[in-house]
């Protein structure tokens, strides 16, 4: 029951950031967010999907979740490399390019054949350009000189965000298989993950507010 309270949380907790914008499209739709539009609707978009198609239609979702991997990748993508404001611009379309290559081969010759290795991989991909963004944001804070009150800036409140969401899908998704293959209760694991998104929405949503 309370898994199930937990998950339309965290669900309807996925529409508020566009709604929030869409109120303040003035502030928040301008060239100064560009970056961070993309991945507003994207949580939007997940969220309708599971909720309409997964939880009420009851529709198998493994080719969804596929899909919405490379969606996210390439959203977080855009993400860094506008903060970044073109810096490492080499490095990440290089690391884009073998992220394509390997989810290409995933998706065509590993997820027919086990979904759940699919799924991690992609996911440890999504993961590492995460982790790499928020240490090197984090280097470019430490190498000014002057003091940044970062808990006004909408950036913080999305890094941190997607930094500990990951943090716990990484672990989470690499360990799915082994706990299928030993018959582990996968719920106490699923609720780990359920709260890590109820955290990394409500960080987009002050995020958000931060904006407008």
């Amino acid at each position: 029951m309370i898994y199930q309270v937990l998950v339309y949380i965290a669900l309807i907790l996925g529409f508020i950031p566009l709604i929030l914008a869409s109120l303040c499209k003035d502030r928040v739709f301008t060239k100064q967010y560009w970056g961070y539009i993309p991945l507003i609707g994207l949580m939007a978009l997940a969220s309708g999907y599971e909720l309409i198609c997964s939880y009420f239609l009851k529709i198998n979702s493994d080719y969804w979740f596929q899909i919405y991997t490379l969606f996210e990748f390439l959203v977080i993508f855009y993400f860094f490399k506008f903060i970044f404001n073109q810096r490492l611009s080499r490095y990440l379309v290089v690391y884009l390019s073998l992220f394509l290559l390997v989810y290409l081969y995933t998706f065509w010759f590993v997820f027919p054949f086990d979904v759940l290795k699919s799924k991690a991989i992609g996911k440890v991909g999504v993961s590492v350009l995460v982790f790499a963004g928020t240490f090197y944001w984090l280097g470019q804070l430490f190498s000014r000189r002057s003091v940044v009150r970062l808990y006004n800036t909408p950036a913080f409140y999305f890094i941190v965000g997607l930094f500990m969401y990951y943090l716990n899908t990484i672990f989470f998704f690499v360990l799915v298989p082994h706990v299928y293959s030993l018959n582990l209760y996968l719920y106490d694991y699923w609720i780990v993950n359920v709260i890590a998104t109820l955290f990394f929405r409500i960080m987009i949503i002050l995020g958000v507010w931060k904006m407008i």
